[in-house]
């Protein structure tokens, strides 16, 4: 996986994160977000869409589809604030690569069509939209979650 790929795939969340960023914050404490913060958000957001791509691939392979994917996007976002505050390790670089190797190795074994490689993605996208929702604007989260898919599956392919 192209490192320069990622880097501007999470370049680009960031960007579009933005103006946002506050959404996905618990109440009151909306203002410790600086520009640096959200490159590490979208890198969150990049790894948990690999991690997820990844899982609904094996789950479509064994055919156990159903919300184990929500659950881990969910996490993800869960411990974003944590990560954003120090209190849980930060994804690196070297974290996303990895996941989107993963990502790409899972879905080249299971030997998927591209149709179905973007349903897999839009399935994640739809996931992680309902996940960010709990703590934000549900419109804002389609956006974000409709972003990082296409981000993440341009890395993917």
């Amino acid at each position: 996986m192209n490192q320069q790929k990622l880097n501007n795939a999470i370049s680009d969340i960031a960007a579009d994160i933005g103006p946002d960023a506050a959404e996905f914050t618990p109440p009151g404490q909306k203002n410790f977000l600086v520009e640096t913060a959200l490159g590490s958000m979208a890198a969150t957001f990049l790894w948990s869409f690999f991690k997820a791509v990844a899982g609904k691939a094996v789950e479509r392979a064994e055919n156990k589809l159903g919300e184990k994917v929500g659950d881990a996007v969910a996490d993800a976002c869960t411990s974003l604030i944590d990560r954003l505050r120090h209190k849980a390790p930060q994804v690196s670089p070297a974290d996303v690569k990895s996941a989107g190797e993963e990502a790409a190795a899972v879905l080249k074994q299971q030997n998927l069509s591209n149709a179905q490689i973007e349903a897999i993605s839009k399935a994640v996208a739809e996931a992680m939209a309902r996940a960010l929702s709990v703590r934000s604007d549900a419109d804002v989260s389609l956006r974000v979650a409709q972003k990082v898919s296409a981000e993440g599956l341009q890395a993917l392919t």
